[in-house]
């Protein structure tokens, strides 16, 4: 039976986010959830894959029944045949007592595979059977039962690459690849940090207070410091940053300084360091970018009509995200009342930008082509001496 309307936006509410990446996980969460076949959740260690898995279960036919989680990557080999298809007591050393597999203990629900690029070359051999076969042997006995269960794996290994060096089956590699769905890193969604930090707030600061209230909030700074982040945990780490910002504030706001030093660090000289380097617009480009003998001087005059302020407050409220030029070039037309047509001189000044070290860019071309804050200024190590370009 389909979900309705109603139940879907209910399962869908456990997934925080309203950017392009997190949608489209939530489309294809739609589409593949009623869908009875293996899905893969790819992404890094943090970015909320199990909770893809809870919500594509509840998606499902089999909500009703089981979800159970296995990590493979905290299981030796012999554990892990154990923890996957049970075993008998003393079918090996330490079986002192009969085990239920994941595959009978879900009983036609959902098991979630997480890490499955951990897994040992003769577990795979293994789990490959299972999926082909819909058979389940115990450890210690010999005849098969039947298992009627959904795999749903997930990985931040490249699998593919994995195949090539040898290390991933390539044959569960095609059983895996029917359904894959990608969760983006948070840094790639900085917009939806601002929700999780509400989202977080109201889940810890009730369950430390104890009051069923939500009374602990967050400056505007200390907000400001979370976005700009790069987030190497992402969501996991924001979340841990938030719970010791909550044990460290009390009953006050969050301020900057109860925050990780990591994000105390990174922020402090983003705003400071950061703004030292593109102090002087004029400077800055005239070092790299000057117009060509006999060129439209246009966006040399709009290039040197952009204020410092302006890029500055630019580069560091994306400074965590991935942008285009065409958001570059809407922010700055939209600085004055002035300048309401698109900004001409943009690209020149990403080039300049780029020349300097201060912007880094994605592999792709024109309209897919992305620029993000170097990493060296994410994380404090150029030096940012005012007025002089990096090397």
């Amino acid at each position: 039976m389909s979900a309705s309307k109603l139940e879907i936006q209910d399962i869908l509410k456990i997934l925080i986010g309203r950017s392009m990446g997190i949608e489209i996980v939530k489309h294809l969460i739609t589409k593949f959830g009623m869908a009875d076949v293996p899905v893969l959740i790819t992404g890094e260690s943090g970015v909320g894959k199990e909770i893809v898995a809870v919500a594509l279960h509840r998606m499902s036919p089999r909500s009703q029944e089981p979800f159970i989680p296995l990590n493979c990557g905290t299981l030796t080999e012999t554990l892990m045949d154990s923890a996957l298809f049970g075993h008998t007591r003393g079918s090996f050393t330490g079986a002192t007592a009969d085990r239920v597999g994941v595959f009978a203990a879900a009983k036609g629900g959902t098991i979630f595979l997480d890490e499955i690029g951990e897994m040992s070359l003769s577990a795979q051999v293994k789990l490959l059977r299972v999926l082909q076969d819909k058979k389940v042997v115990r450890i210690g006995e010999s005849l098969p039962t039947d298992t009627f269960c959904r795999v749903i794996a997930a990985t931040n290994l490249n699998l593919e690459d994995a195949v090539r060096k040898g290390r991933f089956r390539k044959d569960l590699w095609y059983r895996l690849n029917v359904a894959i769905i990608h969760v983006p890193p948070l840094r790639e969604r900085a917009e939806d940090i601002p929700l999780l930090i509400r989202h977080f707030l109201k889940k810890h600061s009730q369950r430390q207070n104890g009051n069923g209230e939500s009374g602990t909030g967050i400056t505007d700074e200390a907000a400001a410091a979370l976005k700009c982040y790069h987030f190497p945990g992402n969501i996991r780490e924001l979340e841990s940053a938030i719970i010791s910002a909550l044990a460290l504030a009390g009953d006050e706001k969050i301020e900057v300084e109860h925050l990780p030093a990591a994000i105390v660090k990174g922020f402090r000289w983003e705003s400071t360091s950061l703004s030292g380097r593109v102090h002087d617009v004029d400077l800055l480009a005239t070092l790299k970018v000057v117009p060509a003998p006999g060129s439209h001087r246009l966006w040399w005059e709009t290039l040197k009509s952009a204020t410092v302020e302006e890029i500055h407050h630019f580069l560091v409220e994306h400074g965590a995200r991935w942008f285009s030029r065409r958001e570059f070039e809407e922010y700055l037309s939209g600085c004055t009342n002035e300048r309401k047509k698109r900004y001409p001189a943009s690209g020149r000044y990403i080039k300049a930008l780029e020349a300097h070290g201060i912007l880094e860019r994605n592999g792709e071309q024109t309209s897919k082509r992305r620029f993000l804050l170097s990493s060296r200024f994410r994380t404090g190590e150029v030096d940012a001496t005012p007025g002089m370009p990096a090397g």
